[in-house]
């Protein structure tokens, strides 16, 4: 299998395709040259049993003075091809912890720009907005609604599906969506030309919601009503909400002018 160290990656590994779809009828799948086993299935399936023959006949055509019987050789081979499945699972397993682990460290990434985004919009419009800026200052970056991409793979158009939080209000999740708004205004111009910089990926409104707890120590009016009287006594407490409202309502004129930038776009 050319493979140079005990820790080595497994290359040419056979699909499951090509596993389902071999016939010992065929004659043998692979060579001494290019030997190729099943190291998700058990030694005694058709596939690796097709393998194990070949080793066996490259072994004795290498040692031809080996005394050891046919029977020997295999089951010292199936030995050794156990070894090989459990350090295979092993890679395989760390492969996928690091895909997730590569997975949150963009998703996070994706969190921090897009608080670092709307706090920038919404210091821009400061004076049509007073209250924006220290609005997305609370929630911070893990008030931020994160997103799950379905272009890990950097394949095609890259689409996000929107995690909500179901403990924010929607008062405030319509200032953040405002803000995001005022944000393509700002990206794009007055005729919805592209500056300069990446493009603004695409995040779609999911049903998926997050299990994560929600940020403590906000004022009370940036929590959904729900949320609040679904809360025992005890977790009420813990939340540490403030009493004091900070006003995220969205002023007519502002409001009226998204609006407007929406039915603009759509008629471009």
């Amino acid at each position: 299998m050319h493979r140079t160290q005990w820790d080595s990656p497994f290359t040419d590994v056979p699909t499951k395709e090509e596993v389902e779809a071999y016939k010992p009828a065929l004659g043998p799948h692979c060579t001494p040259d290019r030997f190729r086993v099943d190291l998700s299935g058990v030694p005694s399936t058709v596939w690796n049993k097709s393998a194990a023959n070949v080793f066996v006949q490259s072994f004795r055509d290498a040692y031809p003075d080996c005394t050891k019987s046919s029977k020997d050789i295999c089951m010292a081979w199936e030995r050794h091809f156990n070894r090989l499945r459990r350090i295979y699972r092993d890679q395989q397993e760390q492969a996928r912890l690091a895909q997730i682990l590569q997975q949150t460290r963009r998703r996070q990434e994706r969190k921090s720009q897009l608080y670092l985004r709307r706090l920038h919009v919404a210091k821009l419009y400061s004076q049509q907005h007073p209250s924006a800026a220290r609005a997305v200052e609370e929630l911070g970056v893990p008030g931020m609604s994160s997103d799950d991409s379905d272009h890990e793979s950097g394949e095609g158009t890259a689409r996000y599906a929107i995690v909500s939080k179901d403990w924010r209000s929607g008062e405030v999740t319509e200032l953040l969506r405002l803000l995001d708004a005022l944000h393509l205004r700002l990206r794009y111009g007055n005729g919805w030309n592209a500056t300069s910089g990446a493009w603004p990926h695409l995040r779609l409104v999911s049903y998926k919601s997050s299990t994560r707890a929600a940020v403590k120590g906000l004022p009370k009016n940036f929590y959904a009503r729900k949320f609040l009287v679904s809360l025992t006594q005890e977790a009420f407490d813990e939340l540490h909400l403030i009493e004091q409202i900070l006003p995220v309502g969205i002023p007519d004129g502002l409001r009226e002018f998204v609006v407007s930038l929406y039915f603009e776009l759509s008629l471009n």
